[in-house]
């Protein structure tokens, strides 16, 4: 069999994985749903182990239906839902479930860090430009993004906060949970 490429693909509703041959033709394809815990506030969760348990389980069906010798797969395409945050310690171990990017609880944390006596746009002048500066942009109102998952973490979790080395996206932290796996065979 020619060389194949396993790809990866984390929706909020779950992981859609494929083998592609070396012409870029899908050979195969699985989805599996990965639950989604909703909370009072705008709260948006999932348990990163999930994501990596049904990427596994996606995983064996393609090579077992389709015959597949794993020897095969040349290289690893991993993209994800975008705006999530997992807080990992210094060994890379989860702390807690993943705030994805539907979540609004730090809002309020936001308004701090942007807030300011001449507005533009509802952000304080000083301090929009500021963030255009460092991140060429500034963070949104909504609260949907990793600054104000982390200030959620940082005011309401301190106990994660405080054992957090890392923050990841969730495409990260699959890259580093794929990384982490072929290692251990090397």
């Amino acid at each position: 069999m020619s060389p194949l490429i396993l790809t990866i693909d984390l929706g909020t509703s779950g992981p859609k994985v494929a083998l592609f041959d070396s012409s870029a033709r899908c050979i195969a394809n699985e989805f599996q749903e990965v639950p989604l815990m909703l909370y009072e506030h705008g709260g948006a969760e999932q348990k990163p182990v999930d994501w990596i348990n049904t990427i596994k389980s996606c995983y064996k069906k393609l090579i077992s239906a389709n015959n597949i010798d794993p020897k095969s797969i040349i290289a690893v395409n991993c993209t994800a839902q975008w705006s999530g945050t997992v807080a990992v310690d210094e060994d890379g171990n989860v702390l807690g479930d993943s705030i994805i990017w539907m979540d609004t609880r730090g809002a309020e944390y936001i308004k701090e860090i942007t807030n300011g006596f001449i507005k533009v746009e509802g952000y304080g002048l000083g301090k929009i430009l500021k963030w255009i500066r460092l991140t060429g942009g500034g963070p949104t109102k909504t609260g949907k993004d990793s600054i104000a998952h982390i200030l959620y973490i940082k005011n309401r979790l301190p106990d994660i906060y405080q054992k957090t080395f890392k923050f990841l996206e969730p495409k990260d932290y699959l890259k580093f949970m794929a990384y982490r796996y072929v290692c251990c065979f090397l």
